[in-house]
Formats: C-alpha cells, sequence, structure tokens
C-alpha cells in the first residue's frame, strides 16, 4: 500500500534529485523507478512499521511477536538486494532512494531498539548483508553528517517505549496494537467456543452411548 507520506517522500527526493547536483538518486527507466518506489514503501509499511510496533508495545508476547516480525521483514528485504560482490548498497555499487529511506531508521533500529528492548541482529546471511550495507551507508558524508549522537536518541523515543507517543505515526502504530490485541481475543474466544461446542456434543454422543450399552445389557438380563 501506497501512503500519502510515502508519495510527498518521493516527490521531495525527486525534487532534490532534480535541483541538485551530484549522481542521479533515481534511474531514468520507469521501471526501476517504481521497483525502488516499491521498496522504498516496504522499509515504511514493514520493517518501521514492525520495528515501532516492538517498541511501543507494552506486552512481552506482543514485543517478541513483532520482533520476529521485523527479523523476517529484514531478511525479505536483504534477500532481494544486489550481491556484496556488485556493492554494498542496495543496488550494488549505486546508493539509491531505497538506501536513504533505510539509512536514518537503521541507526534507531541499533541504538534505540538496544536500549530499550534488547533488540539484537541475528547472525545469519542476511544480516551479515545488512551490516556490509550500515558499514558503507554510514561512513558516506551525506549520512554521517546527520546521524544524531545516541545519548539524545535514546532520550528522544523515551515516549514510544513508554507507549505515551503523541505523534500521528505513533498513534497509528497504538491504533493498531489495540487492533491486534482484540483480533487475538476474539480468535480466542472463538477458540473456546469451539471446544465448548464439541465438548457439549461428545457429552450428548457420551451420554446417548452409554444409554445403548444400559439399554443392550437390560436386555440380554431378561
Amino acid at each position: 500500500m501506497c501512503t500519502d507520506h510515502d508519495l510527498r517522500y518521493f516527490f521531495v527526493l525527486k525534487y532534490i534529485d532534480e535541483a541538485f547536483d551530484g549522481p542521479a538518486l533515481l534511474p531514468s527507466s520507469a521501471l526501476l523507478r517504481a521497483q525502488q518506489r516499491k521498496w522504498s514503501n516496504y522499509v515504511t509499511e514493514a520493517i518501521q512499521k514492525h520495528y515501532y510496533t516492538m517498541i511501543i508495545a507494552q506486552e512481552k508476547d506482543t514485543q517478541e511477536e513483532f520482533r520476529g516480525k521485523f527479523y523476517d521483514a529484514c531478511r525479505h528485504f536483504a534477500q532481494h538486494m544486489a550481491p556484496v560482490s556488485k556493492g554494498p548498497f542496495f543496488l550494488g555499487d549505486e546508493f539509491s532512494m531505497v538506501d536513504i529511506a533505510l539509512a536514518p531508521f537503521w541507526q534507531r533500529f541499533i541504538w534505540v531498539g538496544g536500549f530499550y528492548r534488547g533488540l539484537e541482529f541475528p547472525d545469519d546471511d542476511a544480516f551479515t548483508r545488512m551490516n556490509v550495507w550500515w558499514d558503507a551507508v554510514s561512513k558516506r558524508p551525506s549520512v554521517a553528517n546527520t546521524l544524531v549522537c545516541k545519548p539524545r536518541l535514546i532520550a528522544s523515543y523515551k515516549q514510544y517505549a513508554r507507549n505515551e507517543a503523541t505523534s500521528n505515526y505513533g498513534k497509528m502504530i497504538q491504533r493498531n496494537i489495540a487492533r491486534h490485541k482484540a483480533s487475538k481475543v476474539k480468535s480466542i474466544a472463538s477458540g473456546l467456543a469451539g471446544k465448548a461446542t464439541y465438548s457439549r456434543a461428545a457429552l450428548i454422543a457420551g451420554c446417548a452411548a452409554s444409554g445403548a450399552v444400559g439399554y443392550i445389557l437390560g436386555m440380554k438380563s431378561k
């Protein structure tokens, strides 16, 4: 799903790409531009959303559920990156809008996620690829000069970690968590109702069977 935020982000990036000198951030091919929008949107709708759900959620089981979803989303992203032999970035040697979409959040994943939720990246091929990517991205002057210092970054997310976020994005995540919890409760209730119906049917069947056995024994005794 493409949101208004994603469209604004794309148009701002397109303006910067056209208004300032330097290597192109967007390819000339319409197909390649669409692919970059797709993966930039994936950063927002999957990786970023699962991470912030883990941060805002207060229940341990919800935190762990979305930690797993965050890992899976990162792995899926890494599987579609160019091989390291072609370069460290998403497209290989070419630094693109996909890298720009993820770079500021990866720093938050490491520092904020680690501080508030004990987030650690798994030791597997996908995250090894992501580590190569981050090492290259974080050394680019355009990225390095905009990184926030660790204490300030951690302090700025205290409200998120306490489920006290007041931003529109934070409130959206809070609503999603509430819907997720309601859905789980409904699913559990439905399962219990199904078991109760089955138990009632089994009880009736058992009683009927017992009655039949009693009838047969009674007939034999006559």
